[in-house]
């Protein structure tokens, strides 16, 4: 392994000690000390590589924001119309919000973004815009109907979702995630579609989040 590929690696290794840690107890509460023990790595590694706990925070929740892109296009590349491709991309949120550390970490550090640094990238933008293309292409595809604002369900989709996910992580740790999230997506997909095919591929898809655990 080059030195290279080697300074990479610890990298990569005191982030996700550090989203162990954070997805854990959250900022606050988190040490260096703990992120070293998740890590498994030294303190001179992390002071090489990062220069305080805050450092480490904003790193971890760019990489969370990264991650999200590369993921949804290729969503988006195989779906074959863009209400599959909304139906996926839920299937794919709801997942890592309750299985990847780097999200619930990322969700644990936004909860206490005042107490971390001017540095963290704002939250929420980003998803209303991916999800106003997505039901803008919906609306030109006749998906929805046109009476609908795309610019508003898109904020109506991201603020329901965010604020579900906060108190399914509060009350279950997000065990009932999907069954919480399916509650008002059947509600609320049907009240903007065009058509009853539409309407009961968003109930046999809110079928299925409710079955998860």
């Amino acid at each position: 392994m080059t030195p290279q590929a080697r300074a990479a690696a610890t990298r990569t290794n005191l982030l996700m000690g550090a989203a162990r840690a954070f997805a854990r107890r959250g900022y606050t509460a988190t040490t260096t000390n703990d992120i070293l023990q998740e890590a498994g790595a030294t303190k001179g590694s992390l002071y090489f590589h990062f220069a305080s706990k805050e450092d480490i925070a904003v790193a971890l929740t760019r990489l969370q924001y990264d991650s999200w892109p590369p993921r949804i296009e290729e969503i988006r590349k195989q779906a074959t119309s863009p209400l599959d491709a909304l139906l996926d991309i839920v299937d794919m949120v709801v997942h890592r919000f309750q299985h990847d550390v780097v999200v619930r970490a990322g969700v644990r550090l936004n909860l206490e973004r005042d107490l971390v640094s001017d540095q963290m990238p704002a939250p929420f933008l980003g998803w209303e815009d991916l999800i106003c293309g997505v039901l803008a292409e919906a609306q030109g595809q006749g998906q929805i109907r046109p009476s609908v604002d795309v610019e508003v369900e898109s904020r109506v989709l991201v603020s329901a979702f965010f604020g579900i996910q906060h108190r399914s992580l509060v009350l279950t740790g997000q065990r009932d995630l999907p069954q919480r999230f399916a509650e008002f997506w059947v509600r609320w997909l049907p009240a903007i579609s065009a058509d009853d095919t539409v309407t009961g591929r968003a109930q046999a898809h809110a079928r299925s989040l409710l079955g998860r655990s």
